[in-house]
């Protein structure tokens, strides 16, 4: 008798909801009849599991069941085949079999792990692995050891030379994970090792399953349904190959639910615990673009919204190894947390918070410096939030803004972002935390979990902006023209001799320019362009500080002859209706008699959904060109 499947020396067995095992086994026999079984742990022979029917043998083949094996172990068993007269015709021992949790390691390289060690940690005879060349033992590094893999896509993923058996001893998450989950729970635990390095959504996608060990998907399978398909969840630890570039980042998500959908399916368990790993950071600009690694950054952070039994835990704060793979200390670190995420998403709150999610975010007025504090609230912290020095990990953007947050406070569980700009400008800009693909964040709770990194999230009532013009065609300085009653769009742009200048702020301040000019209340004219990719229903947002007029292509489209000081962002809002193309926007200023001062002028898509609002990414906006 051969047991194939579901049954093996020093393998762990996925325990059941009533703490025991109900392990199915298959393999291949010579005879026919039932088979028997016989368990028996360090104290003898186990009660109710003495010589009982565990299956049958038939037409070469062996189908079984093994119930009752309370957690813990370790437990021999012996299997034999009785015929019809009741005479002995085979015998199989398996030994040293423990009953707990198995957990399946997939994703790549920071799965793997690439980080270095000096020693490694003492192996616990509790844990165990089933390595890649089918056989199970006590876990230890290399967990993922292409060397011995009998699964093909292994081997052709790196070039189709099997490694040598002398292969640096590296770390990632998935043996500290299991560490610390037997010691906080005294339960065994089992690793089923499935990652690969570099590896990208395409390449696990499950329609390739088919192919078996020749695709990554197929390879997990096959694993899986060795050990009879019982497993208590999936650790996933991918990203960093769909972060590349702007159309695999689009469709993260997608395929994300993809993949789960179908392993639970494979899996036979349609609740199956998932918890995801937020990538962390990378020193390869040359390579990627910090838009889509924040993308999949932020697409990782909102799955436990979009699929059900999953959680995402972050590691933007852990220190790296290379210039994207985590150092061992921080593999440690995120063994712990994976650790304490998988028991909140199986156990409950029993067992502690979820992991930190944003809140409410709020904006006030700095009484003392008169500026805007920007207040991130953050659900589910543990204790408080702290940092090992100044808190950092935070950026505002929109509104042209770029360095603004001068000081960031930690109260409870509170982010407070000091800025140097008033409420006017940072409203309707966005918040994040870890902008960009090499940040610097050091902000966790007292239980040593990071912030996520997040982002863009808007600040206020969100609105689809465009950043302020900063780059204008600004004409000579004109005599005056009063109120500008009679003024009509002009008939010769060329007698204007337009320049384009660049302004250093969002507003556009030409006060130092009309105040050299011989007249005494001078006239200027700014002009840009805007290219919309589609029809769009947009605003013009203006603020002023003297008698204005505005053009839309050619057309007035909006008229003040009373503007005075002072010069307020979005004081007019100008709506119209924008066909696909090219737009000319022409202002004329009056200066009130070298009083006024400039204007700010951006420009406000209408017209969308709040999903979509709250979506910047997936905005359309119009480009501004001079």
């Amino acid at each position: 008798m051969e047991i194939i499947s579901g049954l093996f020396d020093n393998m762990v067995l996925q325990r059941d909801t009533n703490d025991e095992s109900n392990a199915s086994f298959e393999g291949k026999c010579s005879y026919s009849g039932n088979v028997m079984a016989r368990v028996k742990d360090a104290t003898g022979v186990l009660n109710g599991l003495d010589a009982v029917v565990a299956g049958t043998a038939h037409a070469s083949k062996v189908r079984g069941q093994l119930k009752g094996l309370h957690v813990g172990g370790p437990y021999d068993i012996e299997l034999w085949i009785e015929d019809k007269q009741g005479i002995v015709c085979d015998r199989l021992r398996v030994r040293n079999v423990l009953v707990g949790d198995v957990w399946v390691l997939g994703g790549q390289s920071n799965m793997l792990g690439r980080g270095r060690i000096t020693e490694l940690p003492e192996p616990i005879n509790q844990v165990r692995a089933f390595f890649m060349n089918d056989q199970w033992d006590v876990a230890q590094e290399l967990l993922h050891n292409f060397g011995i893999t009998v699964d093909q896509i292994h081997i052709d993923l790196i070039g189709g030379v099997r490694p040598t058996k002398n292969q640096p001893i590296t770390v990632g998450p998935g043996l500290f994970f299991a560490q610390e989950m037997f010691r906080q729970t005294d339960v065994p635990q089992g690793l089923i090792p499935c990652a690969h390095g570099g590896t990208s959504m395409a390449q696990w996608d499950p329609s390739l399953k088919s192919k078996g060990g020749k695709s990554l998907y197929g390879a997990m399978l096959r694993s899986v349904k060795k050990n009879g398909t019982k497993v208590a969840g999936l650790l996933w630890y991918q990203g960093c190959a769909d972060a590349l570039s702007a159309d695999t980042a689009a469709v993260y998500t997608k395929r994300m639910i993809t993949l789960i959908k179908n392993i639970r399916h494979n899996f036979d368990y349609p609740k199956l615990p998932v918890v995801i790993v937020q990538i962390s950071r990378t020193l390869r600009p040359q390579s990627i673009k910090a838009i889509h690694w924040n993308s999949v950054q932020e697409q990782q952070r909102l799955l436990p919204t979009i699929i059900p039994h999953c959680a995402t835990v972050p590691t933007i704060d852990l220190p790296l190894d290379d210039n994207v793979h985590l150092s061992a200390n921080a593999q440690i670190h995120l063994g712990k947390r994976l650790a304490y995420a998988v028991r909140v998403l199986t156990e409950g709150r029993y067992a502690g918070e979820p992991p930190i999610e944003p809140g409410k975010i709020e904006i006030k007025k700095d009484e003392q410096r008169g500026t805007a504090n920007v207040i991130v609230n953050y659900k589910n912290v543990v204790g408080k939030l702290l940092s090992n020095n100044r808190p950092a990990g935070f950026a505002i953007t929109g509104n042209n803004l770029a360095e603004c947050i001068y000081r960031t406070d930690l109260e409870d569980n509170k982010a407070i972002l000091r800025t140097i700009q008033p409420i006017s400008v940072i409203n309707n800009a966005y918040v994040h935390y870890g902008l960009g693909h090499c940040p610097y964040c050091n902000i966790t709770d007292e239980a040593d979990r990071s912030l996520p990194v997040m982002g863009p999230m808007p600040i206020g009532e969100p609105r689809a902006l465009t950043d302020f013009v900063q780059e204008f065609q600004v004409s000579k300085i004109l005599p005056a023209a009063g109120k500008l009653t009679d003024l009509r769009f002009p008939r010769k742009k060329s007698d204007l001799e337009f320049n384009v200048r660049l302004f250093n702020e969002p507003f556009a301040d030409i006060h130092l320019y009309t105040q050299e000019c011989k007249y005494k209340d001078p006239l200027v004219y700014f002009s840009c362009h805007i290219k919309c990719a589609q029809h769009m229903q947009l605003a013009v947002c203006l603020g002023y500080d003297g008698p204005v007029k505005l053009w839309i292509d050619k057309h007035e489209a909006y008229y003040d002859p009373n503007g005075v000081n002072p010069s307020e962002m979005d004081k007019a809002k100008i709506p119209f209706k924008a066909k696909k193309g090219r737009h000319e926007i022409m202002l004329a200023l009056g200066t009130n008699k070298k009083n006024a001062r400039g204007i700010f002028l951006r420009f406000e898509r209408l017209g969308l959904s709040k999903k979509i609002l709250a979506s910047p990414n997936k905005v359309v906006l119009p480009t501004i060109e001079t």
